[in-house]
């Protein structure tokens, strides 16, 4: 109920109808985590599609080091985002949310009708991604890293091969248009936090060690 009620408040602050499709980023604005990408693609189906949607949450201060693609300045993604979404934003289809604290990030996940990690470098995990399950999104993700444990291929989300632009639009597309798809995938997506309790973590990450 309480992620009924947060899903209602988020899109209706955002402007939304119920029939509009609301795709989620989360994480610093930053070339390793592609960004760039989800942005080119989503500008290209939001021209096609006047009910897609695209909120990014985030900013390149959410990036401690200078990073490993050598880009700089730090901000130099976020204005290279929000100029590519320009057109958009001001149709009202992507929002630039800018740093939303952690106890307010559940509300967006709950609005969100799928979650998309295009990450440009080896992700070594993906805690977002666990993240957008629990809320029951399906994913769309660059194969990258840890992910494929995470993210399996048409049975919770869509797997992308990294850097494959047009791909990564195909699948932001599909996913748009065929709603028994996303309800599939985002059934699935919802049962997999069960298996990475932190207990569970901590008991294979010690046997690791004890190994």
């Amino acid at each position: 109920q309480r992620r009924k009620e947060a899903r209602e408040r988020i899109r209706q602050q955002l402007g939304l109808n119920d029939s509009d499709i609301l795709f989620l980023f989360a994480g610093a604005l930053r070339p390793e985590k592609g960004v760039d990408y989800l942005a080119r693609a989503f500008a290209k189906l939001s021209n096609d599609h006047a009910n897609v949607c695209l909120a990014i949450a985030g900013g390149s201060n959410l990036w401690v080091e200078r990073g490993w693609l050598g880009i700089s300045p730090l901000d130099a993604t976020e204005r290279q985002v929000a100029e590519i979404l320009s057109p958009a934003i001001n149709r009202g289809q992507a929002f630039m949310l800018g740093l939303v604290p952690p106890s307010d990030i559940d509300a967006y996940y709950a609005a969100g009708d799928i979650f998309v990690l295009p990450s440009m470098f080896q992700e070594t995990f993906g805690l977002v991604l666990l993240e957008a399950f629990s809320a029951g999104l399906p994913v769309i993700a660059f194969r990258s890293g840890g992910i494929p444990e995470l993210v399996k291929d048409r049975k919770n989300g869509i797997l992308v091969d990294q850097g494959d632009e047009d791909a990564l639009h195909r699948s932001m597309q599909e996913l748009a248009l065929d709603h028994h798809l996303r309800a599939r995938l985002g059934s699935a997506a919802a049962l997999v936090p069960a298996s990475f309790t932190w207990d569970n973590t901590v008991d294979l990450l010690d046997a690791v060690y004890n190994e």
